[in-house]
């Protein structure tokens, strides 16, 4: 499992899960490779779960966009938009 992201969660490596606790507050995008998410808190950002799957319990929140990324075709697509973005400024009216 591979994590990108800061904050404050657990890692839960018998059952292979990322565990964002009640009242904890992630700031910024999360990735999980290989791994689900259990969202008992909040993320600020996107939340990407690659290869995985994503919980969300009641009170769980995500500001962002939620992204799962299963098959492999998804995950090439996703990479390559990612490196894309990543190199096209972005543009203001």
């Amino acid at each position: 499992m591979a994590i990108s992201g800061v904050g404050n969660f657990e890692v839960d490596q018998e059952n292979n899960t990322v565990i964002i606790p009640e009242g904890e507050v992630i700031e910024g995008n999360l990735t999980v490779r290989n791994g689900d998410v259990d969202i008992q808190g909040e993320v600020q950002g996107d939340l990407t779960v690659i290869n995985g799957e994503q919980y969300m319990a009641s009170a769980g929140q995500v500001a962002g966009n939620i992204e799962e990324v299963n098959q492999v075709l998804s995950w090439l697509w996703y990479e390559t938009k990612e490196l894309f973005s990543n190199l096209t400024p972005d543009q203001e009216d």
